[in-house]
């Protein structure tokens, strides 16, 4: 097992309480395996954070089928994230999100939560990844 998926692995054993975590950290453990150096692992979810979920990087985000069933399925989920920054979905997404569908029954907000969630995940995970690698392996 590579360095990466060996602490991905950990880090799903310390946090199961919370399905939206557990799901992007199981892409991400799958995706680990594509790479030998960590560096090259974390270049690519820094990737991610620059340019987000819009750029296609994520191919189960890309297409509004795709991303309304992933806001369905973890719509708790996001709206307990959405809730730990104190604000509003509309706060949270700004311009992008659609003042006509405040209800977010509509596909356009789904999609864009649903970005700002996997992403938003993705950083805890990259963060908590940064750092058990720089304490326990050279990058």
């Amino acid at each position: 097992m590579n360095k990466v998926k060996e602490i991905l692995e950990s880090l799903k054993k310390d946090k199961k309480d919370n399905s939206l975590y557990e799901y992007v950290l199981n892409y991400y453990i799958n995706e680990s395996s594509e790479y030998d150096l960590p560096e090259d692992f974390l270049k690519d979810m820094e990737r991610l954070y620059q340019i987000g979920c819009v750029s296609g990087s994520v191919p189960f985000l890309i297409y509004y089928e795709d991303t309304d069933q992933f806001y369905n399925q973890f719509q708790d989920e996001i709206n307990d994230l959405v809730n730990q920054f104190q604000l509003s979905p509309a706060q949270i997404l700004g311009d992008k999100f659609d003042d006509t569908d405040p209800d977010i029954l509509e596909s356009e907000n789904k999609q864009q939560l649903s970005w700002f969630a996997f992403e938003t995940m993705a950083l805890r995970i990259y963060d908590e990844l940064n750092k058990e690698l720089s304490h326990n392996y050279e990058v």
